[in-house]
Order: structure tokens, then sequence, then C-alpha cells
């Protein structure tokens, strides 16, 4: 079984630009590949829209943290944050392909949730309708408040419900709660 990287955050440098640009442009590139752009327009194209991005996050978001994501010290991804008065608004969050599916994600989730559950917060944040990652945010006890077409808003209390994960393979239950290797 792999170990689970160490995770933490930190602020968000002028030396992560790379590392910004790479987090967005991971998702965009596909597409504007398929519309059968060159290679150096994708750049241009992808870098001018994460600049608006960023515009846009500043402007909405003034009081933000932009942090990094490290895995074992490494940067993964990125979190954008904004705490509030009774919230913690999770802006954005992203991770580098490679460091998907490690339960970095789910480490960083436990860590708003303390930090919201000490301070008698909500956990907020708003996705795009019928995206797949709801389903992370449910298994941590988020719950849709509301939605419309485009976006579903996500909230956590502290004393909400965690769902537990589908059963890992090569476990079954015993009788009695305890575990047997398949």
């Amino acid at each position: 079984m792999q170990r689970k990287p160490q995770v933490s955050l930190r602020p968000a440098g002028t030396a992560d630009e790379p590392l910004l640009h790479d987090l967005f442009g991971q998702g965009r590139r596909e597409a504007l590949v398929a519309a059968g752009l060159a290679e150096r327009e994708i750049e241009l194209l992808v870098e001018l829209e994460r600049r608006a991005q960023d515009a846009c996050h500043r402007e909405s978001f003034p009081d933000s943290d932009n942090l990094i994501v490290e895995a074992d010290g490494v940067p993964a991804g990125r979190l954008l944050l904004e705490r509030r008065a009774g919230e913690i608004r999770i802006v954005d969050i992203v991770l580098l392909g490679e460091h998907r599916g490690r339960g970095i994600c789910s480490r960083v989730l436990r860590m708003l949730q303390a930090e919201a559950a000490f301070a008698q917060k909500v956990v907020g944040l708003r996705i795009e309708a019928g995206s797949p990652v709801q389903r992370v945010f449910e298994e941590h006890g988020f719950r849709a408040v509301a939605a419309d077409e485009e976006f579903v808003e996500l909230a956590w209390e502290a004393g909400t419900r965690r769902i537990r994960p589908a059963k890992r393979r090569g476990h079954r239950r015993m009788r009695g709660g305890g575990r047997r290797t398949a």
C-alpha cells in the first residue's frame, strides 16, 4: 500500500508562476488542441485566460489567500481560499494530474474542516453542475445547499456526518465490524 503524502500549504510567490500556468493550462490544452490551434497560439491563449481568471478572482475575492499545496515538500497544486466572518470559502482548488488520486485533496479538505470546526465556521464552495468532483466533497460531508443549471453550492458544517467511501478492494467486512483481507 502506498504511503499517504505529507500535505502542507504555503503562500504562492512569483517563483510559482510556471506551476500556476501549468495548473490552469492542463484543462484547457486538450480543448485548444482539438480546435486545431498551433502550440504558440495555445500558449498565448492559456496565458491570457489565466491572467483574466486571476484578475476576476482578485476583484471578486480581494482578501483571498493564494496558496500552493505541497505533497512531501513538492508543489502539487493550488488552493485559493477566502476566510470570511462565518465561512472559509474555497474559491479554487486544483492539483496537477500526476498528484491526483493520492489523497492530497482529502487531506486539504480535512485541514480546512478542522480549522472551520475550531473557528465555528462553515466551509463553502461553488462547482460546476454535473462535475465529477462533487462526489469527493460529498464523501467529506459537504452537502448541496443551492443549485441552478450551471453551478452547485456546497457547504460543510462541523457535526456533518461524513459518508464512508466505498469498500476498498481486498477487504471484506467481518461480523463484528473487523476487516479481513480477501
